[in-house]
């Protein structure tokens, strides 16, 4: 969960009263299109919402995806949300993490935040790096390789990777000229292949994701609702299995 809002809390109390056996990364939305008073009280609402749900919340992230070069809410200082980190991790028992594109964790400057942090939240897509299926599963363990070695010390978790079931194939747009072909097939067969992986490196995952979501990508171009940014989940925004759970 990458935010610290009503719905939110609203999951967690949905997974503490039904005793569901869940439990949840939480999230403070920081970004770089709030304001200051916003992120503050995304971190408030993180450090109560932590306290409040300690058997269920096993980890929070304090941004997600912020560093990267080409995030659309991009934080550009480090130092406002490493005193948002010292305050999280003063103020709760669990792990702290900024979640971030390997962009990010492979630059030098990525030190500064990995030092502040108690684990690396990681994210990878060989989708959208231009992998094609047949070496995506490789390429997805080169990438967790890298940032350990850049990182001995710290625990790595791959926070986010996975393999969408819908792409546009057009001549003009990013995701057009992309060689990786989608589908509930090959998402299947990228999913059998990391878990496999995971299990056997036991490295820590979290699988992007459970739902498709609809609202994503855009509504431009001729095929909007084909773009892959809505269509990541196992299940279908309807909620109704995808191939490889059936």
């Amino acid at each position: 969960l990458y935010d610290s809002g009503q719905q939110s809390n609203n999951i967690l109390q949905v997974i503490r009263d039904n005793r569901l056996p869940i439990r949840v990364m939480l999230g403070a939305w920081v970004s770089g299109l709030h304001t200051l008073e916003q992120d503050a009280a995304q971190v408030d609402q993180l450090i109560t919402l932590a306290n409040r749900f300690p058997d269920i919340i096993i980890a929070v992230n304090v941004g997600n995806e912020i560093f990267v070069d080409w995030s659309g809410h991009k934080v550009d200082g480090m130092d406002e949300v490493i005193g948002y980190i010292r305050n999280v991790r003063a103020k709760i028992r669990q792990p702290v993490t900024v979640n971030d594109d390997y962009n990010f964790w492979n630059k030098a400057h990525a030190a500064k935040i990995a030092a502040e942090v108690d684990f690396i939240g990681l994210h990878a897509y060989a989708f959208w790096y231009n992998k094609p299926l047949a070496e995506a599963m490789r390429w997805t363990d080169s990438i967790y390789q890298d940032i350990q070695k850049r990182y001995p010390d710290h625990l790595v978790a791959y926070c986010e990777t996975g393999w969408p079931t819908s792409r546009i194939y057009d001549n003009t747009s990013y995701e057009g000229k992309l060689i990786g072909k989608a589908g509930e097939d090959e998402q299947k067969v990228f999913f059998e292949q990391y878990d496999a992986w995971v299990n056997s490196n036991r490295v820590i995952s979290l699988y992007f994701e459970a739902f498709d979501e609809n609202w994503k990508g855009g509504f431009d171009g001729e095929n909007p609702m084909d773009k892959a940014e809505k269509h990541w989940g196992v299940y279908r925004a309807e909620r109704t299995p995808k191939k490889l759970l059936q």
